[in-house]
């Protein structure tokens, strides 16, 4: 199992680069925005990603537990870069299940599974 302090910061830049991807995708622009609202949202989760990502690696947590708990968090996708270019709460709600998948998909990446 990887150290997850040495695979942070590609976790990271992998959901913000995502982030901008999906942006660039669901609304052809705002792709620094969307860039800083993944940011925002992985330094609040930081606290709790890393110890239930090791879970994870270690077979504490299954995939599915693992995806539980990062949607748990969706409420502190707060997208306030977003919303300040005036985007439709569907739209918003769009790119916030999108980075929910990035987080999943980066962490499980990022630890091998």
């Amino acid at each position: 199992m990887p150290n997850l302090d040495d695979v942070w910061d590609t976790f990271s830049n992998s959901v913000k680069d995502g982030a901008g991807e999906l942006a660039q995708n669901l609304f052809q622009e705002w792709k620094d925005p969307a860039k800083e609202d993944a940011s925002e949202f992985i330094e609040m989760t930081r606290e709790k990603l890393p110890k239930w990502t090791k879970a994870l690696a270690q077979g504490h947590l299954t995939k599915s537990e693992f995806n539980l708990l990062i949607r748990s968090l969706e409420g502190l996708a707060e997208l306030n870069a977003l919303k300040a270019k005036g985007l439709a709460k569907q739209k918003l709600e769009q790119f916030r299940v999108g980075l929910i998948s990035l987080v999943v998909n980066a962490a499980v990446g990022a630890v091998g599974l």
